[in-house]
């Protein structure tokens, strides 16, 4: 927002964005380049990607972090130290659509239509996985437990690989918090 509460908008050509700090954000443009800006659109820097990975779309990972997600794998970066601070493998066939960060960024969820992925926030070892025959709609965390819903049920994962169902739903909802 701008002055007095008016909003203000930019525009700009990207495949995917992600915020890293409270004034700056990271696009991904359409030559799979990197770019950090702040928040009036200007570059602020190109940031370069490890030799050989080609990234597909980019998500949310914490101050001075993103997940990058490439065919097969998932990609935990430092964009400060330009590193890789950890990789889990995922399906090319079940590409990621969603990424939910537990509170500290302690685990991630990163979800597919039909997959979870469940790994620890700090190197992004995965901690357990989990199919569903039912598209996967959404999800929450709360104190360390992935409360996800199916067209369906609504159901429980356990970083430790636990799972359950809490209900049958009549009408599809989506979950935004559980608490």
């Amino acid at each position: 927002t701008g002055d007095f509460g008016r909003q203000v908008t930019h525009k700009g050509f990207g495949k995917s964005a992600a915020f890293v700090s409270r004034t700056r954000f990271v696009v991904l443009d359409k030559n799979r380049q990197l770019w950090q800006k702040g928040l009036s659109n200007e570059v602020k820097k190109k940031i370069p990607l490890p030799t050989g990975l080609v990234v597909n779309q980019i998500f949310p990972a914490g101050l001075g972090r993103v997940l990058l997600r490439t065919s097969d794998t998932m990609v935990l970066y430092d964009i400060q130290a330009m590193k890789i601070l950890g990789e889990t493998r995922v399906q090319s066939r079940h590409p990621i659509k969603y990424v939910v960060w537990s509170a500290k960024h302690k685990h991630v969820a990163m979800f597919s239509k039909s997959n979870i992925h469940i790994a620890r926030g700090a190197d992004l070892e995965e901690t357990c996985f989990t199919f569903e025959n039912s598209r996967i709609k959404s999800g929450a965390w709360d104190q360390g437990v992935f409360v996800y819903n199916t067209h369906t049920h609504i159901k429980y994962l356990l970083p430790n690989g636990d799972k359950g169902i809490i209900r049958t739903v009549e009408d599809p909802v989506y979950i935004c918090q559980v608490s």
